[in-house]
């Protein structure tokens, strides 16, 4: 598909006057832009002040909808229609995870009789964030929590990061790169390194962010899950696993890459340990290292 004079226009504007993320960003925009005004122009049946015989509706102006890209998140104008409705063929993906979370009517159990951990929730978590505050969970950790720690951290899935390790599967001396389609912010997609995620382990320390308030209410509510790899008794409170004798923790893996993060029991010390090949999650590395920078 050619881009239409306008856009190709604006497009060679944002090349002239901008730089870095900011271009590739309102290049983006731009891009997706045009293919929803292509799109509805071919459901309608007309382009923007067409007149045609097989129009069929007409437009009657447009809502914005925030989403995140690779470049960042942008604002797009979806068109709205006198009669009928338009969706974006671009958007659909992220409509039908929208829609999945929605069909889920029944409970697996009552609130607070039992515990299971799903990516699921952290997803419709991120739509609450969205909801309170205004704003995509993306900018809302950039303004209240990344940049007043000035942590190197984004949440843009897919990002495109320079330099960032690419991940594999596979064992026996052959391995694939993953080719990953994640869209989802919520359950993950913050792109960082684990010298960064070590940082953010310090907050924990230091309650710079959040305050003494937010420290103890991470485990206040903490229900008990099932045994650790050696028997030990844990607890999980918000987002974070609370151990036996009060570390603090949580492992996390997706398509290949794989991490573990912790923070010792008096907040003192935090261990962050990333790998983009899939290892055995009781593997003694982490173990290893903990034992060199807190000792029993």
């Amino acid at each position: 598909m050619a881009l239409s004079k306008s856009v190709a226009s604006e497009l060679l504007e944002a090349f002239r006057a901008g730089e870095g993320m900011d271009l590739i960003r309102e290049s983006v925009r731009l891009v997706m832009q045009d293919l929803i005004e292509v799109d509805v122009a071919e459901q309608i049946g007309a382009g923007r002040y067409e007149r045609t015989e097989s129009r069929t509706t007409q437009r009657n102006g447009s809502r914005p909808k925030l989403i995140s890209t690779q470049a960042g998140d942008v604002e797009l104008a979806i068109p709205k229609l006198r009669q009928g409705s338009f969706f974006p063929v671009i958007l659909e993906r992220r409509r039908r995870i929208d829609q999945a979370l929605a069909g889920v009517r029944d409970l697996d159990f009552s609130p607070g009789s039992d515990w299971t951990y799903s990516n699921s929730n952290y997803v419709l978590l991120a739509e609450v964030v969205r909801k309170v505050s205004g704003q995509p969970l993306g900018q809302y950790l950039r303004t209240e929590i990344f940049e007043p720690l000035n942590l190197d951290m984004v949440v843009e899935p897919n990002a495109l990061v320079p330099g960032k390790a690419v991940s594999y599967q596979g064992g026996s001396g052959h391995y694939e790169v993953v080719d990953n389609q994640w869209e989802q912010v919520g359950d993950g997609a913050i792109q960082t390194t684990p010298a960064e995620l070590a940082r953010w382990g310090d907050n924990y320390r230091t309650a710079e962010v959040g305050g003494a308030d937010w420290r103890a209410a991470v485990v206040a509510n903490a229900v008990d899950i099932p045994p650790g790899p050696t028997g030990e008794k844990n607890r999980y409170g918000a987002g974070i696993v609370q151990g036996e004798d009060g570390w603090l923790g949580h492992p996390g893996g997706w398509e290949g890459f794989v991490t573990r993060f912790w923070v010792s029991p008096d907040r003192a010390t935090s261990v962050a340990v990333a790998c983009n090949k899939y290892f055995d999650p009781n593997d003694p590395f982490e173990r290893s290292l903990i034992d060199i920078w807190s000792p029993p």
